[in-house]
C-alpha cells in the first residue's frame, strides 16, 4: 500500500500517517446564484496547461441549482461545500480551514 498515498512506517508497519500530496494551487470561489458564470470559469480552469490544482467553490445558498450542475462534473478536483445560511463572501472565505478537504494530507 506504500503507493497508494500511504506511508507505512515502524518495525510492526503500522499505518502511522496519510500522505496525499497536496496540489500546487487551489482555487477558491464563494458563488450565490452565478450559474450563468459557473460553467466557464470551470471549463477555463480545467483547460490549463497545468492539471496540479485543486477547485474548492463555496456555495452561498444559491437557488440557481449550481449543485446540481457541479455534481454532473466527474473530475475529482473539483470540491463543492454549501453553506448552512446565507453568510456572504468575507464570512464564506472565513470558513475554509487550512486543509478545505478534511482529507489527511
Amino acid at each position: 500500500m506504500q503507493g497508494a498515498g500511504l506511508r507505512l512506517e515502524g518495525k510492526n508497519r503500522f499505518l502511522v500517517r496519510c500522505e496525499k500530496m497536496k496540489p500546487n494551487v487551489i482555487v477558491v470561489m464563494c458563488v450565490r446564484n452565478a450559474m450563468k458564470h459557473i460553467s466557464n470559469c470551470i471549463r477555463s480552469l480545467l483547460d490549463q496547461t497545468s492539471k496540479d490544482f485543486e477547485i474548492v467553490i463555496i456555495d452561498d445558498l444559491s437557488i440557481d441549482n449550481i449543485k446540481n450542475m457541479i455534481e454532473k462534473s466527474d473530475d475529482k478536483r473539483i470540491r463543492y461545500f454549501r453553506n448552512k445560511k446565507w453568510l456572504g463572501v468575507s464570512n464564506s472565505f472565513r470558513r475554509i480551514p487550512t486543509d478545505p478537504f478534511g482529507f489527511c494530507y
